[in-house]
């Protein structure tokens, strides 16, 4: 057995990688989801309110410097894309 612990690896699982991609983004939706309806629950309660607002300026400034860098890199070809 040489020190297996279960009956298979989990090396030995593979999903394609558009399936993983999905999965996540589906995660990630509905993490966001999650955020809006608890930022609509705290109407009575503007501090929170804005904690969660900075929260949301933050990643998106992070997403703008990331899509930036992202669209200023050269793809594979040497081709700066549009």
């Amino acid at each position: 057995m040489g020190g297996r612990t279960s009956e298979f690896d989990e090396t030995e699982i593979r999903f394609p990688s558009n399936f993983c991609s999905s999965v996540m983004v589906r995660a990630q939706m509905l993490s966001e989801l999650e955020e809006i309806i608890a930022y609509k629950q705290f109407a009575d309660q503007p501090e929170r309110q804005q904690t969660i607002r900075k929260t949301w300026v933050k990643r998106f400034a992070r997403f703008i410097r990331t899509s930036s860098y992202a669209q200023s890199t050269p793809d594979s070809k040497g081709v700066s894309p549009m």
